[in-house]
């Protein structure tokens, strides 16, 4: 089946454009071929990808973000430049199929009413707590970038725990982030197991199914680590 995939180039300020690229594609899976087309003209981002595969939409979009991200990152190597990549559609032509794509992962804005605080609390307490920011920075690397998720959600909640950590003794670090906060130790174990690799520059695929579930583990932490942060504020 055909997919044409619909894309741009940011910053929009610095046009880009690039020789089309062609060939066959892969993935991790096995089960995963096909051919793929390229085009970025002017910071416009076309691909047509053919492939019988049993992949949702949001997966092939991320197999083939990956690959025009690719193109992107050899020619900002070279230039020394900085560009991001967003993929906005799919159209599916024999079937008629369309859809934009959202900027959220719709379980956890389901979630949303589950977050401890609100907005202005939340903030407050990020802009006085560096480890908190860094732990919103890479919550939000964790959705923008698919193939990295399971590095960011680690490196989030690896921050959380050095928070706790006095000093260089990690095994207890994480004890002791596990019992003040009340958090499950086997989610904990779970996010370092998948991104141990990642973490060590060797990737494997990522499925959609997989990747939201252990976002919503580590959202679950971050909240668990906010409301400590809010406790500690006391009465006003």
């Amino acid at each position: 089946m055909k997919y044409i995939f619909t894309g741009i180039v940011y910053p929009e300020r610095a046009n880009i454009t690039l020789p089309k690229v062609e060939g066959e594609i892969g993935a991790d899976d096995a089960d995963f071929k096909g051919t793929i087309k390229v085009s970025i003209i002017v910071s416009q981002v076309n691909i047509e990808l053919d492939s019988d595969s049993k992949y949702s939409p949001i997966d092939l979009k991320n197999i083939v973000e990956m690959f025009a991200h690719t193109m992107i990152d050899t020619y900002g190597y070279l230039k020394g430049y900085s560009y991001s990549l967003e993929i906005t559609s799919v159209y599916a032509p024999e079937t008629g199929y369309f859809e934009v794509f959202g900027i959220d992962v719709v379980k956890i804005t389901q979630d949303e009413k589950n977050r401890p605080l609100n907005y202005q609390d939340t903030l407050q307490l990020a802009l006085k707590n560096p480890k908190l920011y860094m732990v919103l920075k890479d919550l939000r690397d964790a959705i923008k970038k698919p193939l990295d998720t399971f590095f960011h959600c680690r490196r989030a909640v690896e921050t959380i725990m050095n928070y706790f950590m006095e000093s260089d003794n990690k095994a207890k670090g994480w004890k002791d982030t596990v019992k003040i906060l009340g958090l499950n130790e086997n989610h904990i174990d779970e996010i370092k197991k998948v991104a141990g690799d990642q973490r060590h520059g060797t990737y494997e695929s990522v499925t959609g199914e997989k990747r939201v579930d252990i976002m919503m583990k580590t959202w679950k932490i971050v909240d668990k680590f906010i409301e400590y942060l809010k406790s500690q504020e006391g009465p006003k």
